[in-house]
């Protein structure tokens, strides 16, 4: 059973000092304090379980070849450092080489490492917003997304924003009907390449949400289904927002701070995230999409 636990940490002027007092219950926890205190959520994710979580001084201090079973096998793993991850190279190195993956390159411009960091205005992509966005998965447009990312957090969000919410999609799934699910998983439609991911002769992408119960492509915004008719599109449109509700209402109750100095890895086919609106434009992060080569078959269905 997850507890859930409301953590304090001690800060001055920007500083962190120390974890303060951390408190646990089984149900849901209210804490009201004054005087400068602020407690959150902090530790109430499923990957911070022990067998999904790993600690060390540096990324180099790290067991590799357990985070990547973890990741592989439970498709959720959390590294949690004394050093924040900040060289891109390094990054790049810990994926790449630790984890045996291939890099996913962001677009003809940006290579495999993506720096996130918000601006109010003139934003390259909207993970570089401080809007909000909603669960999806990434890089849906792809013929074939990239079936994990890793985010490494340098500095979080302390004004208490950019809370990362994640479910799993077979959890949605099993709330639809079958005619919902066959729907999804049998429908073709459009997916249009956003600009900033722009690749020469690769505009849109023709691919079902579905691909099986436990994996999915998700990002409504680009989507397009007007080349079905019409009985078929609202078919499909009544599905797709039956479907997405769910994982709304299921990312809703996991919003979380992400703590800084750690790595989180993800399945983005197994799992969709979202985020909410940025408050500390300071907030700081590196993205990889990658590949692991050679995935057991278990992991396709």
């Amino acid at each position: 059973k997850i507890w859930n636990v409301v953590a304090s940490f001690m800060c001055l002027d920007d500083h962190f000092l120390g974890p303060a007092i951390f408190r646990s219950c089984a149900d849901d926890l209210v804490a009201i304090s004054s005087g400068g205190m602020m407690l959150l959520p902090a530790l109430d994710l499923p990957i911070a379980l022990p067998n999904l979580r790993f600690v060390g001084n540096t990324i180099d201090n790290v067991q590799a070849d357990k985070v990547r079973s973890a990741l592989i096998n439970e498709g959720l793993a959390l590294v949690s450092l004394d050093q924040a991850v900040s060289d891109p190279q390094e990054f790049a190195k810990f994926i790449g080489d630790d984890l045996g993956a291939e890099l996913h390159q962001h677009s003809s411009d940006v290579g495999g490492v993506w720096s996130i960091k918000s601006k109010k205005t003139n934003a390259i992509a909207r993970s570089h917003t401080t809007d909000p966005f909603l669960p999806h998965t990434d890089a849906s447009f792809e013929p074939m997304p990239p079936r994990f990312f890793a985010l490494s957090v340098i500095r979080s969000d302390h004004g208490i924003g950019g809370l990362t919410c994640f479910t799993s999609v077979e959890e949605a799934v099993k709330m639809l009907s079958a005619e919902e699910y066959d729907t999804l998983l049998n429908t073709s439609v459009h997916w249009k390449r956003p600009i900033e991911f722009t690749k020469h002769g690769m505009e849109t992408t023709v691919a079902p949400v579905l691909f099986s119960k436990y994996r999915a492509r998700i990002r409504g915004d680009i989507i397009m289904a007007d080349h079905l008719s019409d009985e078929d599109e609202k078919r499909f449109w009544d599905a797709y927002n039956r479907f997405y509700g769910h994982l709304e209402e299921l990312c809703h109750k996991s919003a979380r701070i992400l703590p800084e100095r750690t790595i989180i890895l993800m399945d983005n086919q197994k799992f969709v995230h979202a985020r909410t609106s940025i408050i500390d434009d300071r907030r700081s992060l590196l993205r990889i999409r990658f590949d692991i080569p050679d995935l057991p078959e278990k992991l396709w269905m």
